[in-house]
């Protein structure tokens, strides 16, 4: 189990990424039909998860704290803040898993090609050792 201590240390500043209020071409005015409503709804939702994705793991669980530890507003409009950014945190998760399998599998294929070689080259020298001993016990049957 970590020490505590450490932890809250190491991490009791975080980065803090502000990305600023959304452009006012998403704000959702009264005159805008049902399909502008769901174009913007959609614009905003995506420009709220990229900048969620684009921010620390850290922030994101500050964040979600910060959510839940709100008094103003409903408990309710809180929970579902805080769950946003739980989800951002388990995409965020997510993506670098992906990152690192990539990496992974890239270091697989490199560590194949190079085991390849290797057999190659013992192959090689374990046909030359083959010839020199033959040449040798010829050599040895021919002096006699």
């Amino acid at each position: 189990m970590p020490n505590r201590n450490i932890v809250k240390e190491k991490y009791k500043t975080f980065p803090n990424v502000d990305f600023g209020d959304l452009p006012p071409e998403y704000k959702i005015e009264e005159g805008d039909s049902d399909e502008v409503k769901k174009k913007k709804h959609r614009d905003q939702s995506e420009e709220e998860a990229a900048r969620d994705l684009n921010k620390p793991f850290e922030q994101l669980i500050a964040d979600a704290h910060d959510e839940l530890l709100n008094k103003e507003g409903s408990p309710d409009e809180h929970l579902l803040h805080a769950n946003k950014r739980i989800m951002s945190l388990t995409a965020l998760a997510a993506i670098e898993n992906r990152q690192a399998a990539a990496e992974s599998k890239k270091s697989s294929e490199e560590i194949l090609k190079l085991t390849k070689t290797i057999k190659c080259y013992t192959i090689v020298i374990a046909f030359a050792s083959v010839m020199s001993l033959v040449a040798a016990a010829i050599d040895l049957f021919f002096r006699k």
